[in-house]
């Protein structure tokens, strides 16, 4: 099985981030694509990212199998978490999606903490007419606004639930405080309680021939429904094709008010006895994204080679050519501990993001009030008031306001 990717990105804030390789594990290929969506600074993701590979191919252990790499995650998230919060200097935070495709033996497995959420499209014909049932959601939902259970941990946790004030009245989504975050569920985020969690919700499953994974940050769900985005994939004629045409109409949707990040993988084993693979949205004449794809050799890769160096390796890493937009370098198979050496200075921040996001502190964040949510009785939290408001002083301020209509608890 050779799986074909392909990823679009626009950047605003400079806090998306996404990474794609190959590496061997336990002599299996391993297809890994990872976005990470950071909050209250870059820092988060870019460390996230540099080192979330390395560990796990260490966690692994050696085993390719999807309950194994499901433990590996799992591990990796919490070592990850651990690593950032040995710093208190620094409280950025980042959501995290993980896709780990076994090409050798066609397995899916998925993780995830946050809303990067990721669909499975399905060739389905007797449904084409119905883009939303043929796609299958990978991750699990962690935004507070829309989880009962993630807003039941947090306050048996000890977290407060609340909406900022703006000119009197609740206003955005739901957030947990201190810290302030739409999402309890996520890798650093120091400043936070201990309700925050970097454990992640794992799934998988064996992957369907011609089938095409969709994982995007939330600046394309926040301005698309699911099914126009599964929509947009499947009338595209390749994966690259797919990822721009998702993250444009994004752009068109919403405006650039956040990062918007789609990666677009395409897997599945040729027909020896068909040309090519036939797709239900594929018209006769044109291919449609899933067989033009797997015909793509832009990011295949020699089975030889991979067996000569994973007899040398227990974890070898290749990097993919023509998957990113160009800002991903060529990854070292030597696996080294994780260091926070390079990253929490300012050779990884561009200034201008810098100069935007202190922009929108000043014009967004007028206002020093945060009104809790009335849910189940509560201990008091660390620095909160026993008033049903509390102050931002010392507190990284929550992000942008949302369009989004206000929570009203039952």
């Amino acid at each position: 099985m050779t799986s074909v990717v392909g990823s679009h990105a626009l950047r605003v804030k400079g806090e998306d981030g996404l990474r794609v390789e190959r590496l061997v594990i336990g002599g299996d290929v391993v297809l890994c694509a990872a976005i990470a969506d950071g909050h209250g600074g870059p820092e988060a993701a870019s460390f996230v990212l540099k080192h979330l590979l390395e560990l796990l191919a260490e966690e692994s252990c050696g085993d390719s199998s999807g309950s194994a790499l499901a433990q590996a995650i799992e591990r990796t998230f919490v070592r990850l978490h651990a690593l950032l919060h040995a710093d208190e200097r620094h409280t950025a935070g980042t959501t995290v999606t993980v896709c780990l495709i076994n090409e050798t033996r066609g397995e899916l497995t998925m993780g995830n903490v946050g809303d990067s959420a990721a669909f499975l499209v399905l060739a389905n014909p007797a449904n084409s007419a119905k883009p939303k049932q043929a796609g299958i959601r990978l991750t699990s939902e962690h935004r507070l606004q829309e989880s009962d259970d993630e807003r039941r941990r947090v306050s048996e946790a000890g977290g407060k639930l609340g909406q900022v004030v703006v000119g009197g009245f609740p206003n955005g989504p739901l957030r947990a405080f201190p810290g302030g975050v739409c999402c309890a569920r996520a890798i650093g985020d120091s400043d936070c309680g201990p309700w925050l969690s970097p454990v992640p919700d794992t799934k998988v499953m064996p992957f369907p021939e011609a089938a095409c994974v969709l994982i995007a940050s939330d600046g394309v769900w926040d301005a698309l429904p699911c099914e126009t985005v599964i929509k947009r994939a499947l009338e595209s004629k390749d994966v690259h094709e797919a990822a721009k045409r998702i993250v444009d109409e994004a752009l068109r949707a919403r405006g650039m008010r956040d990062d918007i990040t789609c990666v677009c993988i395409v897997g599945g084993r040729k027909d020896p006895n068909k040309e090519r693979t036939e797709f239900s949205h594929g018209s006769s004449t044109e291919p449609s994204l899933m067989t033009s794809s797997l015909h793509s050799s832009a990011t295949s890769v020699s089975n030889k080679m991979l067996a000569d160096s994973s007899a040398k390796s227990g974890a070898l890493f290749l990097s993919l050519t023509a998957v990113s937009q160009g800002d991903q370098k060529p990854f070292d198979a030597t696996l080294t501990k994780p260091s926070f050496k390079g990253i929490f200075d300012g050779s990884h921040k561009n200034s201008s993001s810098m100069g935007l996001r202190g922009l929108e502190s000043e014009v967004l964040f007028e206002t020093d009030r945060i009104v809790l949510w009335p849910g189940p009785k509560q201990k008091p939290g660390p620095n909160l008031d026993g008033d049903k408001t509390i102050t931002k002083g010392g507190n990284r301020r929550p992000r942008a306001m949302t369009t989004e209509k206000s929570f009203s608890p039952e």
